[in-house]
């Protein structure tokens, strides 16, 4: 008897061995790939508007992975491109990103999966049954393994540069880049989205030629409460399509790079600074700003050289101030500069404002004058640094310093005074404040 349950022991051990090694799937790289023979554009052509439909036949594709479900802003998705077009695939599970981040290279069974459109656009998934229809849903966990096979990781996925009036059909569910953008007046400096409510939102984004599109972000985004840059530059994003209007989908912030001078003004913010009649003074209170505002004046110049936050009028307590932060800023460097109108030096003589700080973790502000700025971009000109006394970590929050009369009749011809802000968001920042900025 005794000998019978040691044999019945070892027979069971055995076998769940066995039944372990049958169950382990075959994600490619460790085994052998189905063999392709189908582009992503062919397997759209089995696609009818506004149908489900079932492919009944060996159709086997392959891509590489452009978007994943990392930063939020797409769900139980990913989007994958080969050389012919794009397609998104839903796949009714989350976190994907650990098995399907940008760069995989992935291969389709798609037999047995449905194609269909979510208003227009083409998906890939499973079905489900919704209140008796069967819909498009994602591909269930169980079947995963069946369908998609894991090829080579960390693909460069190929990205198009295109205009905005420049895309067609082919371009759809593909990563494209668009240079030479930036928000329009009215969403710039906005949140991407409604991050307190989980709403998705539109912001819309121009070239210089008036051209628009728009760019659509989730509201569980982990960017979606980030503001929107102010100047102009470039996007790199999942170029898609709803009810026939073109929208962009970006992966996460990293995608804009928005820095550099915009169409309108030619600053990289609000205001103008290369105004060609130099001021004989100056009295700037900024209460003509509104609350959360980047700062935007005749004649001010208003820049990020590094990331995109910029000089905000703020208002407490009925009064309206200039304030630069790095606080909840994704750059991993914070530098921007607000400078005055051109100044008549043979006539000014002196300078004077008032500074506050909060939340002191290092001295972020200084104060520079320049009499070759361009009114463009502040790097490229000479700026000499100017002693005053500023708010600092010995004061209290909030509270108001006078900088006191600063001489500037050493200097003669035509310049600028600019106030810079450096803040690393990693290492902590201070708020600085300035207002009551006067030069006579």
């Amino acid at each position: 008897m005794t000998r019978f349950l040691i044999f019945m022991l070892s027979v069971l051990t055995l076998s769940a061995c066995l039944h372990d090694g049958f169950d382990e799937p075959n994600v490619g790289g460790n085994g052998e790939l189905p063999d392709v023979n189908s582009t992503i554009l062919e397997l759209k052509e089995y696609h009818q508007p506004g149908e489900l439909v079932k492919i009944l036949d060996e159709v086997i594709i392959e891509g590489v992975v452009i978007a994943d479900d990392r930063s939020g802003n797409y769900y139980k998705t990913i989007v994958i491109q080969d050389q012919t077009t794009g397609i998104d695939v839903k796949i009714n599970s989350t976190g994907l990103f650990a098995d399907y981040p940008v760069g995989q290279e992935i291969v389709m069974n798609c037999k047995d999966l449905y194609i269909s459109d979510y208003n227009g656009l083409i998906q890939l998934g499973g079905v489900y049954d919704n209140n008796g229809t069967l819909a498009l849903g994602g591909i269930e966990e169980v079947l995963i393994n069946k369908h998609i096979f894991k090829g080579d990781p960390d693909q460069t996925p190929v990205i198009t540069t295109k205009s905005i009036d420049e895309f067609d059909d082919n371009d759809v569910s593909t990563l494209v880049r668009i240079e030479g953008v930036q928000f329009t007046e009215e969403d710039r400096s906005q949140t991407f989205a409604d991050a307190d409510n989980r709403y998705s939102l539109n912001r819309e984004i121009e070239d210089c030629d008036e051209n628009t599109i728009v760019l659509r972000t989730s509201g569980y985004a982990d960017f979606a409460s980030e503001l929107t840059p102010a100047g102009n530059g470039s996007i790199t994003a999942v170029y898609s399509t709803y009810q026939g209007t073109a929208q962009l989908w970006i992966r996460d912030i990293s995608d804009i790079d928005m820095n550099g001078k915009r169409c309108d003004d030619g600053s990289g913010g609000g205001g103008g600074g290369g105004n060609t009649d130099p001021l004989e003074s100056l009295d700037e209170d900024f209460e003509t700003m509104s609350n959360d505002q980047d700062i935007d004046l005749e004649g001010w110049s208003n820049i990020a050289v590094e990331g995109s936050r910029l000089w905000r009028a703020k208002i407490f307590d009925g009064n309206a101030y200039a304030q630069a932060t790095a606080y909840n800023d994704s750059s991993p460097e914070m530098i921007n500069w607000l400078i005055t109108p051109k100044m008549d030096l043979d006539k000014v003589t002196s300078l004077q404002f008032e500074s506050a700080q909060a939340f002191y973790t290092h001295d972020g502000m200084s104060v520079w004058i320049s009499t070759d700025y361009d009114g463009e971009d502040p790097s490229s000109a000479s700026w000499t640094e100017l002693n005053c006394r500023l708010a600092g970590q010995s004061d209290p929050d909030h509270e108001w310093i006078d900088s006191g009369v600063i001489d500037l009749s050493g200097y003669d011809g035509t310049g600028y005074i600019g106030f810079k802000y450096v803040g690393n968001p990693s290492n902590g920042t201070t708020s600085y404040r300035i207002d009551n900025v006067k030069m006579k």
